[in-house]
């Protein structure tokens, strides 16, 4: 009579205690999934947690909920993890990049922990990466004008920009292309800051055959010319000489990348 899968059906009501097992069971998925949505996270974290949100101006749940999964998980791949989770869609799945900019930014110095999290999403879904990119566009913008922040803390944060930026760039999630928005003729003291500390940490940081990759990437990118000639500038009149071996090492190397990109696109002007 198959007693053990649909209950006793010869009584009343007895054939109906399976289904409310499964009732149950698809009760507790529910709830486990509201609870890891944005508002169940936004709603069920610590009131610590959510003062800091607020202190932070996290104004929506969606915001609170990836400023507390960003600043609670205990490495960058249950973050990453728990992100996915908040089951984020559109507009609110770009937050991710805008918050985790944000607290990158507010880091009181540099944690790779963000630019590990920002690899995983990009891994993930490649269209992080332009929502990456306009996000330090949008950063780019302030520089300058950020009134609010104390010169010591907008350093900090400018330093924090570039490291991200740099780690980003020299596992080629992005390109040196973010950069192009910046108008080399007319620099603010921010920008000038803030790309020497980025490539200073490339040229730190990167070995031989990739800091060259790097730069030859710019004949990959989009208004390539504009941005040879800007980086070209930059390099000729701010960046100056070193002491350090390493860095001399690396300046040459980019030199010659940039004579190389130079080259190439001389090459495309002359085959049109």
């Amino acid at each position: 009579m198959a007693s053990g899968h649909r209950g006793r059906w010869w009584i009343v009501g007895s054939s109906w205690v399976g289904r409310d097992q499964q009732s149950e069971e698809s009760s507790n998925v529910k709830n486990k999934r509201d609870s890891e949505s944005a508002v169940g996270v936004a709603r069920n974290a610590s009131s610590k947690m959510l003062a800091l949100a607020q202190k932070h101006h996290m104004n929506t749940d969606t915001r609170k909920a990836i400023f507390c999964v960003l600043m609670s998980s205990t490495d960058y791949l249950e973050a990453f993890e728990r992100l996915l989770k908040l089951g984020l869609k559109g507009p609110q799945k770009r937050e991710i990049c805008r918050v985790l900019l944000y607290c990158c930014g507010v880091s009181k110095r540099y944690n790779p922990y963000f630019a590990l999290v920002a690899k995983q999403q990009c891994q993930y879904d490649h269209r992080t990466k332009f929502t990456l990119q306009l996000c330090f566009w949008d950063a780019f913008k302030l520089f300058g004008n950020d009134v609010k922040t104390s010169p010591s803390s907008a350093q900090r944060k400018l330093m924090n920009y570039a490291r991200l930026l740099s780690d980003m760039t020299k596992d080629f999630h992005l390109s040196l292309g973010v950069l192009k928005v910046i108008d080399v003729l007319s620099l603010t003291p921010d920008s000038i800051f803030f790309l020497k500390a980025f490539f200073f940490d490339l040229m730190e940081t990167c070995d031989e055959k990739t800091l060259e990759a790097v730069f030859r990437r710019i004949s990959t990118t989009k208004d390539c010319e504009i941005l040879l000639n800007s980086i070209s500038v930059f390099f000729k009149t701010q960046m100056g000489s070193f002491k350090d071996e390493k860095l001399k090492h690396s300046l040459r190397v980019i030199r010659m990348a940039l004579r190389d990109v130079s080259i190439v696109l001389n090459a495309r002007k002359s085959g049109m």
